[in-house]
């Protein structure tokens, strides 16, 4: 028991001692920030600040320690570093919702809404250089913005309107299931609080959005990211100046090149919605030029080969045909094409994916630049395919190569008159002279 409590002892003081060892001082390039500095040297500044949140006793926050002065000394003249201690000044890591340590945050062009550096930084980043990468990165988006206007004014932010109107604000941390994990259209501004030209767009934009949410019955949505705090998100669409707008209607986003004025903005949101409306046609593969039409502005082809249409076959033709449409306007977001051919009418395509003489419709989706492809193992239904192409999607299941790595030559075939083919039944034991000339 004595042991026990001599230990415990041992541990508070050695507790006691870490904490009241500073982990930063006067003799750093690390600026020591506290309740009575932090506004002037920070908010107040128009310098872009690193902020770390931490507390003395914090294994990992001890352990950046030393890279965390290797940033400050290396980046000094060109972002300021600065660090709090959480556990003695908590109040400041409330106000900027500092939940975990060590927490840095970024404070831009837009100090009152700091971004979190760390959800951005990749997970096994620990060292000075590889802070410092990520920070550069912050620098060449904010660089390249400010070459719309070398003379920005003191920061201001812009009014998107995320309060008082119908523009929805995103976020790295919200993007995702707003806009690429819905089924709305959306258009969307990535803008800078600095920017003269975004600072004149926002009134239009924010009315756009009122009067585009009432035409469209709400199914194209208007939202603005500041790209100078979500970093993320400006870095995967490469976003290169201030103000840009980009259309996400299918899975690569276009973007939106027209006056940037309240009826063109509107004139295109509505046909944004009515080509939204219209799914990918499902082509008989009759040539070359269909496939290229299908095929050359898509991501992915979907084909499938159908059994010849026998007397008793037709009506199950055309429910296959009718299936590939439905199935076409469930994937309508998705940049694929649709085909379908007749068994035997393409024997180098069939060769080329794998299929052999089908008594039963086959699908095959193939990525038309990777030329790899997934083929349906399941009997062919508007559900079997549904979830066949939902594992597409998501790039699960057998992956095969494309022969040649690329698609064969198409021959050119008659459409299908929707009629049967009668087949001649011949007796094996009929000799030709036997046979009636026509």
């Amino acid at each position: 028991m004595n042991l026990l409590l001599a230990l415990g002892t041992l541990a508070w003081i050695l507790l006691s001692a870490i904490r009241a060892q500073p982990m930063y001082d006067a003799f750093d390039d690390v600026v020591v920030l506290n309740p009575s500095n932090f506004d002037q040297k920070v908010l107040q500044s128009r310098s872009i600040w690193l902020v770390e949140f931490y507390a003395p006793w914090c294994k990992f926050c001890r352990n950046l320690a030393p890279e965390w002065k290797r940033v400050a000394a290396a980046l000094k003249g060109i972002i300021k570093v600065g660090a709090v201690n959480s556990e003695k000044h908590h109040d400041l890591s409330e106000r900027f919702g500092v939940k975990t340590i060590p927490t840095i945050k970024v404070f831009g062009p837009n100090k009152n809404e700091p971004a979190d550096f760390n959800q951005a930084l990749p997970t096994e980043a620990k060292t000075a250089h590889d802070i410092i990468d990520h920070a550069m990165s912050i620098i060449g988006s904010l660089a390249k913005g400010k070459l719309w206007n070398p003379k920005a004014p003191e920061p201001t932010p812009v009014d998107t309107g995320k309060e008082n109107t119908d523009v929805i604000e995103l976020t790295d941390a919200t993007f995702n299931q707003h806009v690429l994990d819905s089924d709305e259209i959306w258009m969307v501004e990535f803008y800078a609080p600095w920017c003269e030209h975004c600072q004149k767009l926002a009134p239009e934009w924010a009315a756009t959005a009122t009067d585009v949410k009432e035409r469209t019955q709400g199914k194209v949505k208007l939202g603005a990211v500041d790209a100078t705090v979500n970093v993320k998100l400006a870095r995967k669409y490469d976003i290169q100046g201030f103000p840009v707008i980009k259309t996400f209607l299918k899975e690569t986003p276009v973007e939106f090149k027209g006056k940037k004025t309240k009826s063109e903005l509107l004139t295109h949101a509505v046909e944004l919605m009515e080509e939204s409306e219209r799914p990918a046609p499902v082509l008989e593969l009759l040539d070359e030029d269909t496939l290229i039409t299908a095929c050359d502005n898509n991501l992915m082809c979907i084909f499938a080969v159908l059994p010849p249409p026998i007397i008793s076959k037709v009506h199950e033709r055309h429910e296959c045909i009718n299936a590939l449409k439905i199935l076409a306007r469930k994937f309508k977001k998705k940049d694929w094409g649709w085909l379908w051919t007749e068994e035997g009418l393409q024997p180098e395509l069939q060769e080329s994916l794998g299929i052999r003489a089908v008594k039963n419709p086959a699908v095959v989706a193939v990525h038309n630049k990777r030329m790899i492809y997934y083929k349906l193992e399941d009997p062919f239904h508007v559900n079997s395919v549904t979830n066949f192409l939902r594992e597409v999607a998501a790039e699960r299941g057998t992956v095969y190569n494309v022969k040649n790595d690329k698609y064969p030559k198409m021959r050119t075939v008659a459409p299908w008159d929707g009629t049967a083919k009668v087949l001649s039944i011949i007796d094996p034991n009929e000799n030709d002279a036997d046979r009636d000339e026509f």
